[in-house]
């Protein structure tokens, strides 16, 4: 590998790990990493990296994108919560997430997407059914699965980051 190339994929590596752990701040670091991967195949050219490899990223991506809303929603659905509920949780989970991201070093982001799905959840479930343990079970369970989403989310953006270096490696 020549000494452009090389520097080249130092960078491309880099930049996808601070993109991977900033999705621990809110960010969208997997789309980022896919952003990466795309311009690290341009640039490097179909000897390094091939549009097989960028396919399953943008594949990963997309999973990693869908699973982590999924989970968060599968929570609700899961004590038996309603539509509203449901989408309420959803909400209160980006809502939380963009006011509590400048706290805690951004940490503050995972931090607010949990409680901004119990809340949601919470205050829908309790408004609707005025049921207090129903509507906990409900915010506990939305909280669960969003902080399993984020997981996930979390876990796909390590695979691309895994397939990549598997591509350049080879």
């Amino acid at each position: 590998m020549e000494a452009g190339i090389l520097f080249i994929t130092i960078l491309y590596f880099l930049l996808s790990t601070v993109a991977l752990l900033s999705n621990i701040f809110g960010i969208p670091g997997n789309a980022l990493i896919f952003v990466f991967t795309l311009g690290y195949k341009l640039i490097a050219g179909s000897e390094i990296m091939g549009w097989i490899t960028v396919i399953i990223v943008f594949v990963l991506f997309l999973l990693g994108e869908v699973l982590e809303s999924a989970l968060g929603l599968r929570g609700a659905r899961k004590a038996g919560l309603s539509r509203k509920a449901m989408i309420a949780s959803f909400v209160g989970a980006i809502a939380g997430s963009i006011l509590m991201a400048p706290f805690l070093l951004g940490l503050g982001a995972i931090i607010g997407a949990v409680m901004g799905a119990f809340l949601g959840a919470f205050l829908t479930a309790l408004l609707e059914e005025r049921k207090l343990q129903k509507a906990l079970e409900g915010g506990v369970e939305s909280a669960k699965g969003r902080l399993l989403g984020t997981a996930v989310k979390g876990a796909m953006g390590l695979l691309m980051i895994a397939v990549s270096a598997v591509a350049v490696i080879k």
